[in-house]
């Protein structure tokens, strides 16, 4: 990370995150996470969760969850190291306003999942936080990015299309995406899709 960046962004200089890499944009920061939460993160997290309503926790995790139970609030929102990672975005004030977590289900190959608190949707937090997450698949060298979405939920899937993700089969009641990242993230970077 480029150090003179980081200590000049007055924003991050004020959160009690340990960001190992951030981006800005208009007014917000991404913050990227590949270790485990520490307890100001989880405090963070448990705010962003409070933000987020049911109805949008169902279409994004396909059921009902009890986020105030501790351990289903870990399970879903922790990092491991070595195999995930989470990009937070952040807003001016330095609460998180969307997630994206990349967890590995194989050397080249990783599983995608994304919220954005339910006050803040339709904004551009999804989609930069995607754009943001396939360019970090691809200097990983990762292949292939794979995604699970309730067939209900046309927000993700329209916001998963334009990023180049194509729907491979029908799964219950949700659809199984897939991105194929090196044929899309030099294209997508610059905002032109795909030839």
């Amino acid at each position: 990370m480029n150090q003179a960046h980081y200590e000049s962004s007055v924003t991050l200089q004020a959160l009690p995150l340990a960001p190992q890499t951030a981006w800005s944009a208009a007014d917000a920061v991404a913050v990227v996470l590949t270790r485990p939460l520490n307890e100001a993160e989880w405090r963070m997290m448990r705010e962003f969760v409070r933000g987020v309503t049911a109805e949008d926790m169902r279409l994004r995790f396909g059921r009902p969850l009890d986020f105030r139970d501790e351990t289903t609030m870990r399970r879903f929102f922790d990092v491991n190291a070595g195999t995930g990672e989470i990009v937070c975005m952040l807003d001016a004030h330095g609460e998180i306003v969307g997630v994206l977590h990349r967890i590995l289900i194989s050397p080249c190959e990783a599983e995608l999942a994304l919220l954005v608190r339910s006050d803040r949707k339709r904004a551009g937090i999804g989609e930069t936080l995607l754009r943001i997450e396939i360019a970090r698949a691809a200097g990983c060298h990762l292949q292939t990015l794979r995604a699970l979405v309730l067939y209900e939920n046309t927000a993700m899937l329209r916001l998963a299309r334009k990023a180049g993700f194509v729907s491979r089969r029908m799964n219950g009641p949700a659809v199984e995406l897939e991105l194929e990242v090196s044929l899309n993230v030099g294209a997508k970077s610059a905002g032109v899709r795909p030839q």
